[in-house]
């Protein structure tokens, strides 16, 4: 019990270090939100929108999702073979990325707004992949603080930036150049570190190692990064079904009061999340039991989000209008809506490590394709029904079906988990 104890304690601190840096960059959000809601309209905020999903899809094909393997090599250089074989799965896709816009802008973009967009996904999407794998790195060797540091980095110079760009009148072009802005300082600080790794194994040879280590964690491309591809081609068509059947000025709106509602997420359920995989993931190669921290971290984040998302669930759109501007009054709204399946949403997303730790990948994709139809499906009722509903009705359907799915998960792997060994403290 004495040895249980100290795990918690160590557990709780290494928390409560991601949490104070998290806090704080999202703090600056927070601080800042009501004066860039106010700088940018929703219609605006849509472009950003259809830019930040283009940019997330081509990150996530760049890195074939190699990166979540980081953690689970036993030996450091491993891991670091690891490491220059997602460097140069960077180095790649950026090029190529490069040569393909470039054709999509001359010969296929008709729209000012779609060419710059598309010359922009590169300068996008190669900072985040660096500063994913970053943190990464540096959730497998515990630097908590130095993961701290960078997100409020991140949190103040894109933000900041937004304003500045806002203040010039660039519009959603604004938006854009704040978020790379944003990601290139925490890039430019990983990439000193990794070549200061470079330095400590230049005796270790990677070139042979690279393909080893490849073939090991092969699962990962072949079934998390379908999975992965699937969760971001889900909000692409999010994207393109509201503009089908509605506007910008709704498609603006939901993501705002999407990504309003996600910051408790982003605070507390995914530092609590990255922490619990590093921990699981030395449990499991200890063959220890995973039952005990996993049903103590779904409590605490259901104690977390009852207060927050019960007061959005009732007035969220006063609180909306009130804290960011009439103009924002829908996502407000909408974010009433959607409030118990994002909260549910918080509980599951912190444990959604396991199936990766426990070798469930394949069953996880599946069930996540379930949910991803679910949603598409429901989205598109004005199709099925054969006449237009407002966007308020067909997110009511989305709410409570999700809602229903994110149970299912929960109850899933709280049933998976359980099948491990007796914790060692009982």
């Amino acid at each position: 019990m004495k040895m249980f104890s100290k795990f918690r304690g160590d557990f709780a601190k290494s928390v409560m270090t991601l949490v104070t840096g998290t806090v704080l960059s999202q703090l600056i959000v927070f601080a800042l939100s009501p004066i860039i809601s106010r700088i940018y309209t929703p219609e605006e905020t849509a472009y950003f929108s259809i830019y930040m999903r283009i940019v997330l899809f081509v990150s996530t094909i760049a890195t074939a999702r190699f990166e979540s393997a980081l953690a689970l090599p036993k030996r450091i250089e491993h891991a670091f073979s690891l490491y220059r074989l997602l460097i140069q799965l960077i180095l790649i896709t950026f090029f190529a990325s490069i040569l393909i816009v470039v054709i999509m802008a001359l010969f296929w973009s008709k729209e000012s707004s779609t060419t710059f967009i598309l010359l922009m996904v590169p300068l996008g999407f190669a900072p985040l992949c660096l500063m994913n794998i970053g943190n990464n790195w540096g959730l497998r060797n515990g630097d908590f603080k130095e993961i701290s540091r960078v997100r409020m980095l991140n949190s103040l110079s894109m933000n900041s930036s937004n304003i500045l760009f806002g203040a010039f009148g660039l519009g959603y072009k604004g938006l854009i150049f704040g978020y790379i802005v944003g990601v290139l300082l925490p890039a430019s600080w990983f990439t000193r570190k990794y070549h200061l790794l470079k330095l400590k194994f230049k005796d270790f040879s990677t070139r042979n190692r690279k393909k080893i280590i490849g073939k090991t964690y092969i699962e990962f491309p072949k079934v998390n990064l379908p999975h992965a591809i699937m969760d971001i081609s889900r909000e692409m068509l999010i994207v393109f079904f509201i503009l089908l059947y509605y506007d910008k000025t709704a498609l603006g709106s939901y993501d705002f009061s999407f990504k309003m509602l996600k910051l408790p997420l982003t605070v507390l359920g995914s530092a609590i999340g990255q922490v619990y995989f590093q921990k699981i993931a030395t449990k499991k190669n200890n063959g220890e039991s995973l039952i005990g921290i996993t049903l103590e971290t779904m409590r605490n984040l259901f104690l977390f989000s009852i207060v927050p998302f019960g007061l959005l669930f009732f007035i969220g759109d006063e609180i909306f209008s009130f804290v960011f501007g009439e103009n924002w009054r829908q996502a407000g709204e909408y974010s009433q809506i959607m409030a118990p399946w994002l909260m549910l949403n918080l509980i599951v997303s912190p444990i959604s490590q396991l199936p990766i730790v426990l070798g469930k990948l394949k069953a996880f994709f599946w069930i996540g394709l379930v949910g991803s139809i679910l949603l598409i499906s429901f989205l598109n009722l004005p199709f099925f029904l054969g006449y237009q509903l407002s966007f308020n009705v067909v997110l009511k359907w989305v709410n409570w079906t999700q809602f229903a799915f994110m149970l299912f998960v929960l109850i899933w792997m709280v049933k998976l988990v359980s099948k491990t060994k007796h914790d060692f403290a009982k």
